[in-house]
């Protein structure tokens, strides 16, 4: 495995072949996808980015904008020698996946996304922008994470590993990391305008209790795109790579395979 490294990005690069870009969300790490680069090794050349201000990569500047990382992690790609590539995208990484397929300097093959979202509705924004300002102060738990992540079942299941998983998490990365991300994506733009002009085939794979990025934010996707394939995941939540983590690689990994 080799790294590609910019102070605010950090690239993980390991296999040979056609090129797969890996984008985790916030508050998660890239930790979450790296089965999904482990499992594409042999076939491609995987590239797990982590972006700005987590794993000890530089933060962007107070009040950066979602669009100036998305440069960063543009520019970072390109210096490592990305022209085209395929995008996986778990959370608000889709929307980095879709913002990066949009903009075109890196040509995007496919996308596979994992509680995708390309816009978000005025309330959601209102909710990112007031938990986003008070993360820094009130703290934030894996107690308080895990709800927003996983479904009720899954939950009461396995509850001391999933406080254990969020608890790695929040440890990893400062609250004012996190809370800005937050504040920043309350004043991203809607990519979904800009998605029409896309063509290629698009992996949407989302919980059905997912109450982060609900389902119909995947299917509002799914009608833009064309050739898009839309899976729904009875009983579970947001994060799929806790709940339904072997079909949800081997969904993927087909999917960019095929």
């Amino acid at each position: 495995m080799t790294q590609g490294n910019a102070p605010s990005v950090r690239i993980q690069i390991q296999g040979a072949g056609p090129a797969v870009v890996l984008l985790h969300g916030s508050p998660t790490t890239a930790d979450v996808l790296a089965p999904v680069a482990e499992a594409l090794a042999g076939k491609c050349r995987t590239f797990l980015v982590t972006t700005p201000g987590y794993g000890g990569t530089e933060r962007l500047p107070a009040g950066a904008t979602l669009l100036e990382g998305i440069e960063a992690i543009e520019q970072a790609l390109l210096a490592a020698g990305v022209t085209e590539a395929s995008f996986v995208g778990f959370s608000g990484g889709s929307w980095r996946a879709l913002a990066l397929a949009v903009r075109g300097k890196i040509r995007p093959l496919r996308l596979a996304l994992v509680g995708a979202f390309a816009s978000l509705p005025e309330a959601q924004r209102a909710g990112f922008r007031a938990l986003g300002a008070s993360l820094p102060q009130t703290g934030f738990t894996a107690a308080q994470l895990a709800p927003l992540m996983l479904s009720p079942r899954s939950l009461a299941a396995r509850p001391e590993e999933a406080l254990a998983r969020y608890g790695r998490v929040l440890a990893e990365t400062s609250l004012d990391v996190i809370g800005a991300e937050l504040v920043a994506f309350a004043n991203a733009p809607d990519v979904e305008p800009d998605l029409a002009g896309l063509r290629l085939p698009l992996l949407c794979r989302v919980g059905a209790l997912d109450g982060s990025t609900p389902v119909p934010q995947s299917q509002s996707l799914a009608a833009i795109i064309a050739d898009t394939k839309l899976e729904i995941v009875p009983d579970c939540g947001h994060d799929l790579f806790f709940e339904d983590p072997e079909a949800t690689v081997a969904s993927i990994c087909g999917f960019l395979l095929a």
